[in-house]
């Protein structure tokens, strides 16, 4: 994973939509997207059901799996 950009915490926000993740993180909404098909990347959870259901990141998972803390598979790394 490489960050060319300087990761700011929106402020006052504790989850954020995929749109929000993907401009906090710096990976594409598809890429999230994906990962969350495949049951990797960082945690999320759907609020709601079927098509219309939407997808929230909280901040904290966001920044664990960006520092290396959080596993692809949503799990924490006691190594880091």
């Amino acid at each position: 994973m490489t960050q060319s950009k300087e990761i700011t915490k929106p402020p006052g926000k504790t989850h954020l939509s995929r749109k929000e993740a993907s401009d906090f993180t710096g990976f594409s909404e598809a890429t999230l997207a994906k990962w969350a098909t495949l049951g990797r990347g960082p945690r999320f959870v759907k609020l709601g059901a079927g098509r219309c259901c939407r997808v929230r990141y909280a901040v904290q998972d966001l920044e664990l799996f960006l520092s290396g803390k959080l596993n692809d598979d949503g799990s924490r790394n006691e190594a880091a």
